[in-house]
């Protein structure tokens, strides 16, 4: 679901992807603008998963954060 709704969003990219002890899934997620991030945000949440965003800090022309995804 997550590589989906990524590769759906031009310009997003994951960089790491790791499973936190109760089973959340948390993905460092980078975009060219907070409209790519949220889209794929929402790609997810339409999958019908729960979705967590950190703050995303801007560098070198791109945003980067994390998402926690997680079941409902």
């Amino acid at each position: 679901v997550v590589f989906s709704a990524v590769q759906g969003v031009a310009g997003a990219e994951v960089s790491a992807l790791n499973f936190d002890a109760n089973g959340d899934l948390r993905v460092t997620l980078s975009a060219p603008g907070q409209a790519e991030a949220n889209a794929v945000v929402q790609r997810i949440e339409q999958a019908g998963f729960t979705v967590r965003p950190s703050a995303f800090a801007a560098s070198g022309g791109r945003i980067t954060g994390d998402l926690t995804v997680a079941l409902p």
